[in-house]
């Protein structure tokens, strides 16, 4: 939602959608959605099959954990599907580069910090 609007505040600032300086607005926003969504269906993945332990108590799964987990894909999938997005496969590079260095600094930080 919030790179809709930045995109279409740019493009008015820009005066209109058929300039280059558009083009590369549109295509950084379309990389960074692909790895914003890839980044929250690996959240749901490690929380919900990794980290999370059921509890023998059926109220103890908190409405608060199922909206910071499971909607944000949710309106993810609903934004992929109604906008019609295009899926291009050098954005996979993208989203592994990312991924490398999140991993890489939260394995320093945890050498350091021990959290």
């Amino acid at each position: 939602m919030l790179q809709f609007l930045v995109l279409t505040s740019t493009i008015k600032y820009l005066g209109g959608s058929n300039t280059q300086a558009y083009r590369r607005v549109a295509d950084a926003a379309s990389v960074l959605y692909e790895v914003e969504f890839a980044n929250a269906v690996l959240v749901v993945l490690v929380h919900w099959f990794i980290l999370y332990l059921p509890s023998p108590n059926p109220n103890a799964l908190e409405f608060v954990s199922i909206v910071m987990h499971i909607f944000n894909v949710i309106f993810f999938v609903f934004d992929f599907f109604v906008n019609d997005l295009p899926i291009r496969p050098f954005s996979t590079v993208w989203q592994l580069l990312f991924a490398i260095i999140y991993a890489y600094f939260a394995w320093v930080f945890y050498s350091f910090t021990g959290l």
